[in-house]
């Protein structure tokens, strides 16, 4: 069932990247309506998550 979702979490990607492609980097440092936090640290925060593994013990 998962393996028809890939195709799907590909194109949003793809479709962030393009969003975000012409960004300059003051749009990047600008502050976010997460308090303390700029464009860039948040879409860091936001994608962190594509690049973790779960645990081993894991069972999702």
């Amino acid at each position: 069932m998962t393996e028809n979702l890939w195709p799907l979490v590909h194109a949003e990607r793809a479709a962030l990247a393009d969003d975000l492609a012409d960004l300059t980097d003051g749009q990047w440092a600008t502050p976010s309506l997460c308090a303390g936090l700029s464009v860039r640290e948040v879409l860091a925060r936001l994608t962190a998550g594509a690049s973790l593994t779960p645990c081993d013990g894991w069972r999702g």
